[in-house]
This record gives C-alpha cells, sequence and structure tokens, in this order.
C-alpha cells in the first residue's frame, strides 16, 4: 500500500456477521487493529455500518487504540458501540492522530468491549467470541500498554497537578500530537515548538511576560513540555529542577 496521507481515502475491507464462513465484525475489527497496532505509525479509520448507515471514527496510535467515536458518543463507550456492530466496513484510512479520548490499555478495551458485545447479544446460537483465549498477538511494545499502567504523559499531567507554582501545562509528541491539555495554550506551545532552531540541542525555551513565564521544556525522546508558572527567578529554578526529577526515568 502507498504511503497514507491526510488526503489518502483507502477502502481497506469490511466484516459481517451474518454469514458464519466469513469474519464476524468484532473478529475482523480485531484483526484490524492488530495490524494497525503493530505498523507503528499513527492511524485513523473511518468507519460505516451499511445496515443502519452509522458512522464511527477510530484512532490508534503508541500501540494503542486513543480514540473513538461515533454519533454523539465518544471515549470508551464508543468504541465498545462500535465494536458490537453486527457488520460495517472502513471508508477511509488516514496516517495522522486522532484526538486523544481513550487512555485505557489495549487489553482492558479488547476484554471489555467482548463482555459488551456479549451483553448484547439474546440469540444463544451465535458463534461465541473467546477473545481470552484467542488473545491479540502484539509487539513488545504493546506488551508494555498491557500492564494496566498509565501512559507516560498522564503520569507526569499527574504529577504537575501537584506543583503548585505551576499554572498550566500542555505535552506534546515529538511528532506534534497533543497529548495533554491542562490550563495552557495548544496555540502558543506549537508557536514555541515552531520556533525552536533545527538541528540544536535546545534545553529550554522562555517567554517573560507580566508576572507570568512560559516555558518549553525537552521530554528526553518523547516530546515538549509546555508550562505557565509564576515569574520570579528563584522559583522558575526550583520548578525546573522539580520537573528534571519527574522526567528522568521516562
Amino acid at each position: 500500500m502507498a504511503k497514507l496521507t491526510s488526503t489518502t481515502r483507502v477502502p481497506s475491507g469490511e466484516g459481517i456477521q451474518e454469514d458464519e464462513s466469513k469474519l464476524s465484525f468484532f473478529d475482523f475489527m480485531s484483526q484490524i487493529i492488530q495490524d494497525r497496532v503493530q505498523l507503528n505509525t499513527p492511524t485513523t479509520l473511518t468507519l460505516e455500518n451499511p445496515s443502519n448507515l452509522h458512522n464511527a471514527t477510530l484512532g490508534i496510535a503508541h500501540d494503542r487504540i486513543i480514540h473513538a467515536s461515533t454519533g454523539d458518543i465518544a471515549g470508551e463507550l464508543a468504541f465498545y458501540e462500535l465494536m458490537s456492530w453486527s457488520q460495517g466496513q472502513i471508508t477511509q484510512e488516514l496516517e495522522h492522530y486522532a484526538p486523544v479520548n481513550i487512555h485505557t490499555s489495549l487489553t482492558r478495551l479488547m476484554l471489555d468491549a467482548y463482555w459488551f458485545l456479549r451483553s448484547r447479544r439474546s440469540d444463544t446460537h451465535d458463534r461465541e467470541l473467546d477473545l481470552a483465549a484467542r488473545s491479540l498477538e502484539l509487539s513488545e511494545a504493546s506488551m508494555e500498554l498491557l500492564q494496566n499502567k498509565k501512559p507516560w504523559y498522564m503520569n507526569l499531567s499527574s504529577d504537575l497537578d501537584e506543583l503548585s507554582d505551576v499554572l498550566g501545562h500542555v505535552i506534546i509528541g515529538k511528532r506534534g500530537e497533543v497529548f495533554v491539555d491542562q490550563g495552557a495554550s495548544i496555540e502558543r506551545a506549537q508557536q514555541m515548538i515552531s520556533a525552536l532552531p533545527i538541528g540544536e540541542n535546545v534545553s529550554r525555551m522562555e517567554i517573560v511576560g507580566d508576572r507570568r513565564r512560559h516555558l518549553l521544556l525537552p521530554v528526553e525522546s518523547r516530546g515538549w513540555l509546555y508550562i505557565i508558572m509564576r515569574g520570579e527567578e528563584p522559583l522558575v529554578r526550583r520548578v525546573i529542577e522539580q520537573i528534571q526529577t519527574l522526567t528522568r526515568d521516562i
């Protein structure tokens, strides 16, 4: 398949449950998710259910599901609704990041979707889908997400919330994806990143405003941390030392 771009339209396949000789939609989506996880590139899928013309969006990145939405529903419940469709097809596949609204590990999400599907079924003759016995074959990187651990950026965000001198923060990945937006300006963070000198290692970028400072700090090879804080110099030094401690083992 040619390299996907934000304008590429790819009919990737379909799954249907009505004929036992074909994959159920749940099995079809399980295989699609497994394949896309192993690609290690951000993927956004648009899906359509031909039986009721419902549409859904599914985002995959960082070896897990990061986004799901269908109708007025978003997040985990939208993923469960999607996986309980009796049939559906992929109408578009884009190589870009969907906004993050799911943080649950992949295995937990798939197991919950399985039980959600089972609870929706009333026909006892339906083929049983034993996800536990037919577990997804995941890459090593995916296995790190199977421990029900929060992603690194959620842990960092929680730690930053404990620093009273930090008034807000944004965490952005190395490819420009926004992981966390906590009381700060995504636009300002993106502007500061775009102003960085190409090819140079920058330990920090700083903008001094009226009684506030805007700091952009690298987070190892993961991305960037943008924070807003009070402007006194001794305070800035202390906060930077605290953040360096928090990010040391990321």
